[in-house]
């Protein structure tokens, strides 16, 4: 997206304009500039002093131009023999307009690059549009040496100025480049056709769904496939995906992987908790089960064993792990007990407590004691 500065006018049926002859640059401080630029009407010892560059000559307005410091426009000024700026106008991209004028060659390198550029990206997007190449345009190297009459091979900052200005292009994924040619991945969104209808709102979780799957360039019959999948799934089912996927707790090796993967079963079988650490996990059991955790025992300690147990990770969304992980007759949770701190199984501690009265307390039965049980609705 390109930005200026611009004066508009209301209603104007067309525009006019005067040519004119920059006599001289006045380079102000950014807080003189913007002064002079709020107050135009009030007399400056500048323009008293630079009269003689500024009038009407030979059809043609003289004037100066006046800059300011870190500032992206300048002013015009005609003073017509007054001591403020009877009559001035909007210069908009000073720094560009000044360097193409001091030098030349510049400004004929920046035109050659841009004609470069866009040269790549017509022949690119034709490409893309024939999908020859499964979601990338491939351009040979030597072509585009041979139709601008430049050797790349010499002019290594040039070439890699022409990358750097093709990759500000929004539709590009990633650029490479081999012995001979230049290799444009798009982006899934721009794989799209066109003509295709489509649900706009897709194209967002469609990229961010294939990011958290860290898939970097599908094809275009890939993007196709997937996007009828999510317009068929749940926007809710969709969320979730993303959080497991970027979880790292699965495992996508392309597409048609991730297609299975976003199945309703699938999704299903991971359970996100909103907790961002054990405390909150372990509080999150106390609040739901209540008598899931027994007498002695912290939430955070419960949470941490939850974590031990459930080899779960705690993500920007929350506490997630995977459900079948856990088999409630084996629990680890429900077969465990804290001892100095530490987890220890109830067969070890009864067994221990034979030699030590304080164990579970004194004179504490050992029917008494309650195994750690998780249990509930999943979400």
């Amino acid at each position: 997206m390109l930005t200026t500065q611009a004066f508009f006018e209301r209603k104007v049926n067309a525009i006019k304009y005067s040519d004119c002859v920059i006599g001289k640059v006045i380079k102000l401080s950014s807080e003189e500039f913007d002064s002079f630029s709020n107050n135009l009407l009030r007399d400056r010892d500048f323009i008293r002093d630079n009269a003689e560059f500024m009038g009407y000559v030979d059809g043609k307005i003289r004037c100066l131009l006046v800059t300011g410091e870190n500032r992206q426009h300048g002013i015009l000024v005609d003073s017509s023999g007054y001591d403020y700026a009877r009559y001035s106008a909007l210069l908009p991209n000073v720094d560009s307009f000044l360097t193409a004028g001091r030098y030349p060659l510049i400004a004929e390198l920046n035109k050659k690059l841009v004609d470069i550029v866009d040269y790549i990206a017509e022949l690119a997007v034709a490409d893309r549009e024939k999908d020859l190449n499964e979601g990338q345009s491939i351009i040979d190297i030597e072509d585009l040496e041979n139709k601008f009459n430049i050797d790349f091979g010499i002019n290594h900052d040039l070439f890699d100025a022409i990358i750097n200005m093709f990759e500000e292009y929004e539709d590009i994924g990633q650029i490479e480049v081999d012995d001979s040619d230049l290799i444009i991945h798009w982006k899934p969104s721009h794989l799209i056709d066109t003509d295709i209808e489509l649900n706009a709102e897709l194209l967002s979780p469609l990229e961010e769904i294939l990011e958290a799957a860290n898939i970097k360039h599908p094809s275009l019959g890939e993007v196709f496939e997937l996007t009828k999948v999510l317009i068929d799934t749940d926007d809710f089912m969709v969320e979730k995906a993303k959080a497991i996927l970027s979880s790292g707790l699965v495992s996508i090796a392309d597409v048609p992987t991730l297609i299975d993967f976003l199945d309703e079963d699938n999704i299903y079988r991971f359970k996100i908790i909103n907790a961002n650490n054990t405390t909150e996990l372990g509080q999150y059991w106390v609040d739901e089960m209540p008598d899931a955790v027994p007498e002695g025992m912290t939430a955070e300690e419960y949470g941490r064993l939850c974590v031990i147990e459930e080899k779960g990770v705690f993500t920007k969304w929350g506490y997630i792990y995977e459900r079948e992980c856990v088999n409630d007759e084996t629990s680890f949770k429900a077969n465990m007990i804290i001892h100095d701190g530490e987890f220890i199984s109830v067969k070890k501690a009864i067994e221990q407590s034979k030699g030590e009265s304080n164990l579970f307390g004194n004179n504490r039965k050992q029917d008494k004691v309650k195994h750690i049980n998780k249990g509930g609705d999943a979400l």
